[in-house]
C-alpha cells in the first residue's frame, strides 16, 4: 500500500473541486461510493458528482486546504483516511465570505490498480461567515 498514492488521491479530489472539473471526479470515486457532506448525502459516483456540482459550481472563488492527512492500512487493498480540510468560499471580488473547517474521514480501496474513494464523511468543526446561496433555481 502506498500512503503517497492515497494522499495524492485526496489532494486530487480537492484540486478538481477548486478547478470545477466535476466530470474528472469520476476518476476519484468508486462506482458505488457513498458520501456525507454538509451539502447532503449521496450514494453512487454519479450522484456524488451531481451533488458536488450543485453545491459548488455557483461559488465564484473556492479553495480547499488539506492537512494532517493520516492513512491507516486495513489490508493491501483498503485504507482509512483522516484529514483536516478548510474550505474558503469567496465572492466575485475574491473576498472570503465563508470558511468551514472539518474533519474528513474516508475509506479508500484499490480498483484495477488504482486507489479510489469508496466512502467518506465530512464532520464540520467550525465555520465563520455566511455560505453563499445557490444561484436561482438551484439548491446549496
Amino acid at each position: 500500500m502506498s500512503t503517497v498514492e492515497i494522499t495524492q488521491l485526496l489532494y486530487r479530489l480537492y484540486a478538481l473541486m477548486d478547478e470545477r472539473d466535476f466530470d474528472a471526479l469520476a476518476t476519484v470515486f468508486t462506482e458505488d461510493a457513498d458520501g456525507r457532506t454538509p451539502g447532503g448525502h449521496a450514494r453512487g459516483r454519479d450522484s456524488l458528482i451531481a451533488q458536488a456540482r450543485r453545491n459548488h459550481e455557483h461559488i465564484p472563488h473556492l479553495q480547499h486546504r488539506v492537512s494532517n492527512v493520516l492513512v491507516e492500512p486495513v489490508n493491501d487493498g483498503e485504507a482509512r483516511i483522516r484529514a483536516v480540510v478548510e474550505a474558503v468560499f469567496a465572492d466575485e471580488s475574491a473576498e472570503p465570505v465563508y470558511r468551514l473547517g472539518e474533519v474528513y474521514r474516508a475509506r479508500a480501496v484499490r480498483e484495477n490498480g488504482e486507489w479510489r474513494l469508496a466512502g467518506f464523511a465530512m464532520e464540520p468543526v467550525w465555520h465563520t461567515g455566511m455560505r453563499p446561496l445557490a444561484a436561482p433555481g438551484k439548491t446549496a
